[in-house]
């Protein structure tokens, strides 16, 4: 409902006869009238308005909301890619840690091994060589040593990749320019540092860093260890390795080692233990007894088949047990015994294509034969009239026999 102005509500009339006093409280009731029309239509607006008001609000909040929690949402999204993105990171880092300081111990261990005073030696050998005897020959030979280094160095054997780049060349490589010049002592001193590390990677790419053959091996007793039918032992008490004889059958061959301790021992050919062998497991053992020639499982240690413990056999305590847990357990042979502990009686004999006897206290009670059975001393069957021998008659009929207390039998069809 439209509404109305005041001025509407409240017209001004023109002026008019006189009225009574009774038309003049009719118009003033009229007037309250208009008055209380008015008011319902302020209300009404008014509750429009607030309404209206509350909608908009309601929706400009939840509308903020949601934009707000999507927000947040990528928010937490962005921060656990960096937290994921800083732990790979991290991890990275922390494994090229480990292998640079594995390289570097590799590096230590094999500049460690350059024996300095032996190469010393062998280059004074070596000019020696060349002064006594035939002096043209041992520099024909000298000569020719030097050509097969100069090839080596031809077919880039050691070359690093900055053999063959001009001086002035600039690239990712930290030690180009090969011409280049330092503004600090420190830059100078970094510089040092790098091209030290590689020299010492070329050279722990060369030869191993040690001799390869026993004659240049300063801790071996040569007149020992270079005899026929020898072969390396170590001695603590002079340091050096030395020459022995061959022991334990099947000719003992390799490198003999007393009470070693390593956390892996990988051995190509056969292996030959003179003396007891333990394995220790981590709740129980296995030995193999040199003296005895006996492989000894120790309690609860099982000896398993199978991919997943199909048949298992071990002793745990007083009982030993045999488990299969895959298919049947078939047990094969021609003739087949069950015996006790010393051997002196039997419990059961299964002979191939023939009879199977039981027996008690080592004597045979049954026994089958190609006809039936064979029973050695009563057969006691049934302790009611239920229970008894059933035979069959020519008819095929079966029948129960039965005895009565007096002794009397009797026969029940079943």
């Amino acid at each position: 409902m439209a509404l109305k102005k005041p001025s509407e509500l409240f017209e001004q009339e023109k002026p008019s006869p006189k009225k009574s006093v009774r038309e003049d409280f009719s118009d003033i009731k009229k007037d309250l009238d208009k008055v209380d029309n008015l008011r319902v239509q302020i209300d009404t607006v008014s509750n429009s308005i607030n309404n209206s008001l509350a909608d908009v609000l309601d929706k400009n909040i939840n509308s903020l909301s949601e934009e707000y929690n999507l927000k947040i949402k990528k928010f937490n999204k962005k921060i656990e890619e960096y937290k994921k993105n800083i732990d790979v990171k991290v991890n990275n880092l922390n494994k090229s840690n480990s292998d640079l300081r594995a390289d570097v111990e590799i590096l230590e261990q094999r500049q460690n091994k350059i024996n300095i005073k032996n190469i010393t030696e062998e280059v004074l050998t070596e000019v020696q060589d060349v002064l006594t005897g035939n002096l043209e020959e041992n520099i024909k030979r000298l000569e020719d040593k030097i050509e097969i280094i100069k090839e080596a160095y031809e077919q880039n054997i050691l070359n690093e990749g900055l053999l063959n780049e001009p001086p002035e060349t600039d690239n990712e490589d930290p030690l180009t320019p090969l011409d280049q010049n330092f503004v600090t002592q420190d830059d100078f001193k970094q510089h040092y540092t790098t091209f030290l590390n590689r020299i010492q990677q070329q050279l722990s790419t060369l030869g191993g860093g040690g001799a390869v053959r026993i004659q240049d091996m300063d801790d071996v007793d040569l007149s020992t260890a270079k005899v026929n039918d020898k072969f390396l032992k170590y001695n603590s008490t002079s340091g050096k390795w030395e020459g022995a004889d061959a022991s334990g059958g099947g000719g003992g061959s390799g490198i003999s080692t007393e009470n070693v301790r390593t956390n892996t021992l990988n051995v190509v050919g056969v292996s030959t233990f003179n003396d007891d062998v333990v394995f220790n497991g981590n709740n129980t053992n296995m030995r193999w007894d040199h003296s005895t020639s006996d492989l000894i499982l120790f309690d609860n240690t099982r000896l398993e088949f199978g991919s997943n413990k199909d048949f298992e056999i071990w002793h745990g305590g007083a009982h030993t047990n045999l488990k299969n847990n895959g298919g049947d357990l078939r047990i094969r042979g021609d003739k087949i015994l069950l015996k006790r502990a010393d051997d002196s009686e039997r419990y059961l004999e299964a002979n191939v294509n023939n009879e199977v006897k039981l027996f008690f206290n080592g004597n045979e009670k049954f026994t089958t034969t190609s006809t039936g059975i064979n029973v050695t001393g009563d057969a006691k069957v049934g302790v009611s009239t239920a229970q008894g021998v059933i035979l069959t008659s020519p008819n095929g009929t079966e029948y129960r026999l039965i005895v009565a207390d007096d002794g009397t039998l009797s026969t029940t069809a079943v």
